[in-house]
């Protein structure tokens, strides 16, 4: 791939009601956390900045772990966002949620595809990572699909590969 990851869609797995905060808590997320990886800034270019905002807590990511999150204060209400990968939020998610995240995911291949999610109760008052380690329960708002273009010429570098009959493995940091 070029490396250069592109955000390509948002499907919500929040109420219709809620749907339209959604792009503005993406753009939260984006645009505050401390961490500037690729897929940070693929967000960062898809989605306005939101300004008004006091960031009081943040957990960066870690390849480890594969989430990071936010807790500030928004519009006088205090918001805590998670942005991470199915596999590592699903034992946070109940199983429904975790059921209809895993078809929707499913349905998104091809994709790096990360949930959005909220922690269900509000409540970190002995902080976000202190929430996470005790296995807070989530509530997903949406999956975030994004795309990394082929390198044009993969095609005949695979052609030359075949012709000589050489093994491909993929070793991925994904």
């Amino acid at each position: 791939t070029r490396n250069q990851l592109k955000f390509s869609h948002l499907t919500s797995l929040t109420e219709p009601e809620e749907e339209k905060e959604l792009p503005d808590l993406v753009a939260l997320v984006a645009h505050h956390s401390s961490e500037q990886n690729a897929t940070i800034l693929a967000l960062t270019d898809a989605f306005e900045p939101d300004m008004d905002v006091e960031v009081f807590d943040e957990i960066p990511f870690n390849s480890k772990d594969k989430y990071s999150g936010l807790s500030c204060q928004k519009d006088g209400k205090t918001c805590h966002l998670i942005l991470g990968a199915l596999e590592s939020l699903s034992p946070h998610l109940s199983k429904d949620a975790n059921a209809k995240a895993e078809a929707i995911q499913h349905q998104q291949k091809g994709f790096r595809n990360l949930i959005l999610a909220t922690l269900a109760d509000k409540d970190a008052a002995e902080g976000l990572k202190v929430a996470m380690q005790k296995r807070a329960a989530l509530k997903p708002l949406a999956l975030l699909s994004l795309n990394d273009e082929i390198r044009p010429a993969i095609e005949s570098v695979l052609q030359q590969f075949y012709a000589r009959d050489i093994q491909l493995k993929i070793i991925s940091g994904d």
